[in-house]
């Protein structure tokens, strides 16, 4: 390759280099800026400016650059901005809702928030989640869980205990090895605890392939067991050789 060549190489890296860095300092910025204006929208919240409040974090949301936990806030302090400004019941409880998808098991602070607030948010999250405990015979069974709503996927070994989902159908996979799998459909309740209790059955081995290992492995048996055994036939102990046959007559002369 010329000098040419490798020096147009080498800026080709270094401007992918610098795209790349642009890039992730841009996302971590507006990470930096979004995490700003749900404190900045929280803050306004508490000095009672809840139309302020609720414009802040709605620009926030709309950024689409939160964490789970910042996406649970500004959703949550929206709802509380609602409320205290006597606003329409269904749009409360929607932000509610999301804040809930975001982070189904966040305890509110009851230092922080005022308990009217933390009432309305826990009534309608006690309407809304439900728990699942599932027990099965075999023990130590993965237990998959499916949301059919939006997919969303929750694994662990049985017994297995899901706390907190969104009410609504979902699908259970259960598998162990050397046991068929199982599926069920199961609904989850809001406010309530349901325990399933599920027996997989033993996989079952064809006839021919019992058969099989059974005869094969008594023919190896049979085989090791004529290598090794020492002959007891009594006198010499030599072991009997099997009669050869002689050599064929020679043809008579005529």
């Amino acid at each position: 390759m010329t000098k040419t060549g490798n020096r147009e190489k080498q800026m080709i890296k270094r401007i992918t280099l610098l795209i790349l860095v642009f890039y992730f300092t841009g996302q971590l910025f507006a990470q930096t800026v979004t995490d700003n204006m749900v404190q900045q929208g929280i803050n306004e919240f508490y000095a009672a400016r809840f139309e302020d409040a609720i414009q802040t974090l709605q620009n926030a949301v709309i950024n689409n650059q939160l964490s789970p936990l910042d996406l649970f806030n500004a959703h949550l302090y929206i709802a509380f901005s609602l409320i205290r400004q006597n606003s329409d019941t269904d749009h409360i409880k929607l932000n509610i809702i999301e804040a809930i998808k975001a982070k189904p098991d966040v305890e509110l602070d009851i230092k922080k928030i005022p308990p009217d607030l933390i009432q309305q948010y826990s009534e309608l999250r006690s309407n809304l989640l439900g728990n699942l405990l599932i027990l099965t015979d075999p023990t130590n069974v993965s237990v998959l869980l499916i949301n059919r709503d939006d997919n969303k996927l929750y694994n662990e070994y049985s017994p297995a205990r899901f706390d907190n989902l969104f009410m609504g159908e979902y699908d259970l996979i259960l598998a162990k090895d050397e046991f068929s799998t199982l599926t069920a459909g199961v609904s989850v309740q809001p406010g309530k605890t349901d325990t399933l209790v599920y027996t997989l059955t033993k996989k079952e081995i064809p006839f021919y392939k019992n058969w099989y290992y059974i005869g094969g492995a008594g023919a190896a048996l049979t085989s090791i067991l004529l290598i090794w055994q020492p002959w007891d036939g009594g006198g010499d102990g030599k072991k009997p050789v099997a009669n050869l046959p002689g050599p064929p007559a020679r043809p008579e002369i005529p």
